[in-house]
C-alpha cells in the first residue's frame, strides 16, 4: 500500500510540473508567428525591434543566478510566484503598448520572468523526489512533448487572433499568466521552512552566499565541472542551427516563401515531440551515455552533409533530424544535471547553466555570424558540425569523471 501510494505521489507531482511548465511556456506558441509582427505595427524598424528584442535577453542573463539564489533562499513557491507576477505584468505592457517606454519595460519584466523561473519549477520537482536517471529523463522529454505540441497549436491560435488585430495576441497570454499563479498557490509547497522575517539585506547576503556556493562547486567539483562545460558546447553547437535554417533555406530558394517557412516551423515543433517520444521509451533500455554519443554523432554528420546540395527537401530533411536528436541530447542534459546537484542549492546551480549556456550561444551567435559573413553560412554550420563530433570524445571523457 505505502510503495503504491508513493508511486501516485511521484506521478500526481510529475504531472503537475508538466502541467506547469505548459501553461507558463503556453505563450511562446501564441506569440511566435506573429511576434516581430507586432513590434513592427508599433512603428519601429526591423533594427529596431530586435534592439528592443535583445533586452529581453539580457534580462534574463542579468537576473538569471541571482533569481535562483533568492529562490534557494525565500523558496520554490515564492519565487514561482513572483515569475507569474512579472510574466502578467509583461504581456500586460505589451497588450497595452501605450508607448515604447512600455515595451520596453515589457520586455524587462519578461526577462525576469524567465529568470525567475529558471529552474524553479524543475528543483520543486526534482527535489526531495524519488526519480532519478532515466525516469527524470522520460519526464522532461514528455513536458519538452507536450510543449511543442502548444506551441503548434497556439500558432494557429495566435494567428487568427493577429488578423483581427495584433493587441489581441496577448490576452491569452494575461489568462495563462493568471492560471500559472493559481496553479502555484494550489501545487508548490516548500519543504523547507523559510524565515519569515527576512529583510532585503538578509535576503541579500544569503542570495550572495548561494552564488559563492556554486561558483566553488562549479571550480573544485570536477563532475560539476565538466557538466557545466558540456552545457556550454551544447550551447555553442546548438547555435548555428537556431540562427540559420531559415536564411539558408531562402539562400538555396529565393522563391521560398514566408507561408513555407512557417510550415517547416510546424515540421521542427513535430520533430521535437518525435525526439522527445524516442527518448521516452529507449531511454528505459539504453543509458544516457551510449544515447548522448549516438545523437552527437548523428547530429554532427547531418550537419556536414549539408554541404552536399540536393534542394530544399533535402535540406528540410536534414534540420529535422537535427532538431529530433538536438531534443533528446537537450532533455538528457537536465537530468543528467539534476543527478549531480544537492536539494539545497539546486536552484542556483540550475540557473548557473542556464547562464553557462547562454554564454555558448551568445559567443557562438558572434564568432558564427562572423564566418557566415566572411565565407558562407555552410561553412559555418561545418565547423558546429565538427564541434559536434568533437563533443563525441568530451562525453566519453566527462563519464569517465562522472563515474
Amino acid at each position: 500500500m505505502t510503495i503504491t501510494m508513493k508511486k501516485n505521489s511521484r506521478l500526481s507531482k510529475s504531472r503537475q510540473f508538466i502541467l506547469l511548465e505548459m501553461v507558463f511556456f503556453l505563450h511562446t506558441g501564441i506569440i511566435g508567428a506573429v511576434y516581430t509582427l507586432y513590434l513592427l505595427s508599433l512603428g519601429l524598424s526591423l533594427f529596431e525591434a530586435n534592439a528592443i528584442s535583445a533586452i529581453f535577453n539580457i534580462a534574463a542573463i542579468v537576473f538569471e543566478v541571482p533569481s535562483g539564489a533568492m529562490c534557494d533562499s525565500i523558496g520554490k513557491r515564492k519565487t514561482s510566484l513572483f515569475a507569474g507576477v512579472t510574466l502578467f505584468l509583461a504581456m500586460l505592457c505589451f497588450l497595452s503598448s501605450v508607448n515604447i517606454l512600455v515595451a520596453v519595460m515589457g520586455q524587462v519584466f519578461w526577462g525576469l520572468s524567465y529568470a525567475l523561473e529558471s529552474g524553479t519549477i524543475e528543483a520543486w520537482f526534482v527535489n526531495d523526489g524519488a526519480l532519478k536517471g532515466n525516469e527524470l529523463d522520460r519526464v522532461f522529454a514528455a513536458s519538452s512533448k507536450i510543449q511543442s505540441v502548444i506551441m503548434i497549436v497556439g500558432s494557429f491560435i495566435g494567428s487568427w487572433l493577429a488578423d483581427y488585430s495584433l493587441k489581441f495576441i496577448w490576452l491569452i497570454p494575461c489568462i495563462s499568466s493568471v492560471c500559472f499563479i493559481i496553479m502555484v498557490l494550489k501545487f508548490v509547497e516548500d519543504k523547507k521552512e523559510i524565515q519569515p522575517k527576512s529583510s532585503i539585506l538578509s535576503l541579500y547576503k544569503t542570495s550572495i552566499k548561494y552564488i559563492k556556493i556554486g561558483g566553488s562547486l562549479i571550480v573544485k567539483n570536477q563532475r560539476i565541472t565538466y557538466l557545466y562545460i558540456f552545457v556550454t558546447l551544447m550551447g555553442f553547437i546548438s547555435s548555428p542551427l537556431m540562427i540559420f535554417w531559415s536564411v539558408y533555406l531562402k539562400q538555396i530558394d529565393s522563391g521560398f516563401s514566408y507561408m513555407y517557412l512557417s510550415v517547416i516551423w510546424v515540421f521542427i515543433q513535430v520533430s521535437i515531440i518525435i525526439g522527445n517520444q524516442i527518448l521516452e521509451i529507449i531511454g528505459k533500455y539504453i543509458k544516457r551515455k551510449k544515447i548522448l554519443m549516438v545523437t552527437f554523432l548523428i547530429f554532427g554528420l547531418s550537419i556536414l552533409f549539408m554541404n552536399i546540395k540536393n534542394g530544399v527537401m533535402v535540406v528540410i530533411v536534414l534540420i529535422c533530424i537535427q532538431e529530433i536528436v538536438w531534443t533528446m541530447i537537450c532533455s538528457i542534459q537536465r537530468g543528467l544535471l539534476n543527478d549531480y546537484i544537492d536539494d539545497q542549492t539546486r536552484t542556483t546551480m540550475i540557473s548557473f547553466s542556464s547562464l553557462f549556456n547562454a554564454i555558448g550561444k551568445i559567443s557562438a551567435s558572434v564568432l558564427f555570424g562572423f564566418l557566415a559573413d566572411s565565407f558562407s553560412i555552410l561553412f559555418a554550420w561545418t565547423i558546429s558540425g565538427v564541434l559536434s563530433l568533437f563533443t563525441i570524445w568530451f562525453v566519453h571523457i566527462m563519464y569517465k569523471k562522472l563515474d
